[in-house]
Formats: C-alpha cells, structure tokens, sequence
C-alpha cells in the first residue's frame, strides 16, 4: 500500500509539475530500499537523506493543506449587501483531493515511523554492514567494508580477517578485499604475507596510492629485519619507488606518505635539501589534519623531527638541530624522545647540566624507561662526578632490559667497577 501510494503521488508530482513532492518521496523511501544496494555509502549520509526527505515532504503536506483550505473558504461579497458573508463550497474535486491529501499524510506517517526506526537500527556502521549481510550474505562489498570498519577499531581483528577471507574466496581477484586483507597482515607485522597481498591487489589496481604507500612501508620495515646489507638495500630502494608512486598518484595531502619519504631519504643518503623538504612538508601536513579534527593515519611528528636533527647533525649544522629539537618540544613539552635527544646534543656540546636537566625531566615522565637510565649513567660516568651513581643507574637499566640486556650496558657497568678500582673504590 505505502508504495502504491508513493506510485501515485509519483504520478501527480511529474504530471502537476510538483517537484518538491517527486523530491521528498524520493528521499523518504531511501531506507526502505534493499540496504545491501547502497552499503557502501557512508552511514551518516544515509541518515542525512531520509531526514530531509522528511522535513520535505511535512513541508510539501503543509502547502497542499493550505492551498486547499484556502481554496475551500470562499469569501464572496453580495453586490447587494455591505456585509461579507462567508459560505463553504466543497466541490466534488476539493472533496476527492481532500480525501487524497489526508490518505497521503496517514501514509507519510506510517514511512516516517519506518524511517525513523531504520535509521535508529543503522546509528553506527556495524549495525548497517549487519543488516545489510542479513540481505545479502554473499555481497563482497558488505564484507569487504564491515571488515574495513573494524579494522579501523581493531586492527588486528579475527571477525575482520574471516570476512575479508569469506569475500576473497568469492571474488579472489578484488583489489578491495585483498589491499584490507593484507593491511591485517601489515599490522600484525607478517610483511612477507603483507607484500605478496599488497602486490596481488596492484595488480588490479595499479594507481591505487594507499596499496603504493602501504607496500612501501611494508618493505621498508621488512628491510629492518633483514641482515644483509645488499638486500636491505634492495627492498629500500623498492620501498621509495612505491611511495614516489604513491605520493604522484594522490597522497600529496598524506602526511604518512611524506613521512615515510623523508625517512627513506635519509636511509638512502638522498639529496640533504630534499630529505628535509619532504620531512618538513609531512610536519606541515600532520599538523593540519590534527587541527581537521582528522586521527585516522595521523604520523609520530617526534620521529619525523629527530630524523630532521639527526640529518641536520650529520651536516654539521648543529644549531638548527637543537633548534629543531626545540621547536618540537614547544609543540610537545612532553616527548620522551625529544626530551631526550635534546639532553644528547647538549651531552655532545659539553654542556653536562643543561643535558641532564632534559634527561630528568624525561626520567619523570618514564621513570622505568631503560635509555634514560643509560643516558643519565653516561652523564655520570663521562663527567666521573660519581660513579656510584652512574653504576646505579646502569644496573637499574641493566636489571629493567632482563633477559636479554644490551651488550653495551654489560659493558659500561665494567667499565664503571674498573674506573672504582682504579680510583681505590670497592
């Protein structure tokens, strides 16, 4: 019956020219379509459009009710007599479309109660992928973003990764499926199986950025963990292909995909001025995003600042290196890593007090952080001010870094009992 009658006011709205009345039965019925034919459109543009279709047509049944009372409440004068006299003709046709009018409205009534039930149904993009798999259990594209919907709240979820499976063993072959398949895989640091997903789902997509940038990541970590210094190589130089790529293709406003870049630039020794450019430019960019209100692959701007100092180091421009540390520290007074890279370079300076001012108040922050317990030693032991203490800070770095402490440290707590024994100590 509800779409006999949108039917007919269909009818009228194209026959009478009434296209606010076309336009607001349109928009109403939206969610009365098959949910699996539109699951891809975002949740809250599918809440928008019924809302307004609703307000519409409320509008439109106003107007009709109006124009139609006014046309029933003749005021006739008599040419004969001074008073006006009011008189009530109903036509058969005012009667009819009365008639018609008020079924309309009792129909509108019923939809909006459906609507507003469905859009309460559909408050989150869970509810909508699962109501659309209720339609449609086989559809790819419902499994496809249900899976990615999760993934950006749980990234290494089991319910998203046996969606995506389920898609791709019904379309083995779908870019979408196989680039969220094997961002799991990335997040759950398998990059072997992450770089052979990612490829598969190039090879369908060749110009998709996010699977270029992804990739490239991918094979920059996976270069991390490799031994050899001829293939480390070679997948670094893979992965700044593949983020060139990436930035050409779309991510120009991608502060990750700049990041990224800046990182491989200084690994792969690239042209200093063009390493800090992209460097500076996914700052840039990060810090817009941020001020968006936008966190989804938002970059750590304390990691792309310390890659900044360390290449500005390198060069011998020690000053804009601190002053780069600095400036990082106004925008995050609380960064460990800033905190404690600048305590270093004032360390390399000579200047142990200013260094070790950084050091604590980075120690207060992270009091169970084993560098800053390594640093703070190091300050003790070069200044040899108190090697008590610097053997103290040492053993607290050494027993925290159990089972596998690091070679360095069994070193220096030598050292420091040697330079005690030397001194006559204990």
């Amino acid at each position: 019956l509800m779409y006999i009658t949108c039917a007919k006011v269909l009818y009228f709205g194209i026959r009478n020219g009434n296209i606010p009345t076309l336009l607001s039965i349109m928009l109403s019925v939206f969610p009365l379509l098959p949910v699996c034919q539109y699951s891809s459109v975002q949740n809250e543009n599918i809440l928008l459009l019924p809302s307004i279709g609703v307000c519409l047509g409320v509008g439109v049944w106003c107007n009709m009710l109006t124009a139609w009372c006014l046309s029933s409440l003749l005021a006739k004068r008599s040419p004969k007599s001074k008073p006006r006299v009011t008189k009530f003709n109903f036509s058969r046709r005012q009667c009819v479309l009365g008639c018609l009018y008020t079924f309309f409205l009792a129909c509108f009534c019923c939809m909006s109660k459906i609507i507003i039930s469905r859009c309460s149904d559909w408050k989150s993009d869970t509810a909508l992928f699962e109501s659309a798999l209720a339609v449609c259990p086989d559809s790819v594209v419902s499994l496809t973003l249900f899976a990615a919907s999760i993934v950006r709240h749980d990234r290494t979820s089991g319910d998203a990764t046996k969606m995506l499976d389920t898609a791709l063993s019904l379309t083995p072959t779908d870019p979408d499926a196989l680039y969220h398949r094997a961002l799991i895989s990335y997040y759950q640091k398998e990059h072997f199986a992450a770089i052979k997903t990612f490829e598969q789902s190039l090879a369908g997509r060749p110009n998709h950025a996010k699977t270029r940038l992804f990739l490239g990541e991918a094979l920059l970590q996976l270069a991390n963990d490799v031994e050899g210094a001829a293939e480390r190589d070679v997948l670094q130089r893979e992965a700044l292909l593949h983020t060139d790529i990436a930035i050409e293709y779309g991510e120009q406003n991608y502060p990750r995909a700049y990041a990224i870049r800046c990182e491989l630039g200084y690994i792969l020794n690239s042209p200093i001025e063009e390493t800090l450019e992209y460097c500076h430019h996914a700052i840039a960019l990060n810090r817009r995003v941020k001020a968006l209100g936008l966190k989804e692959d938002l970059i750590v701007e304390e990691i792309t600042i310390n890659t900044v100092a360390i290449i500005l180091k390198n060069d011998g421009r020690m000053d804009e290196a601190t002053d780069t540390l600095l400036q990082g520290l106004q925008e995050n007074p609380k960064s460990i890593d800033l905190l404690v890279n600048v305590g270093g370079m004032h360390a390399e300076n000579g200047t142990f007090s200013a260094a070790m001012d950084y050091y604590s108040r980075a120690l207060k922050l992270s009091p169970q952080n084993p560098l800053i317990l390594v640093n703070i030693g190091w300050l003790f032991e070069v200044s040899e001010s108190n090697l008590t203490e610097a053997e103290f800070y040492y053993e607290q770095a050494f027993n925290l870094m159990q089972p596998k402490p690091h070679p360095q440290i069994i070193t220096n707590l030598a050292n420091i009992k040697q330079k005690r024994l030397v001194a006559g100590g204990v």
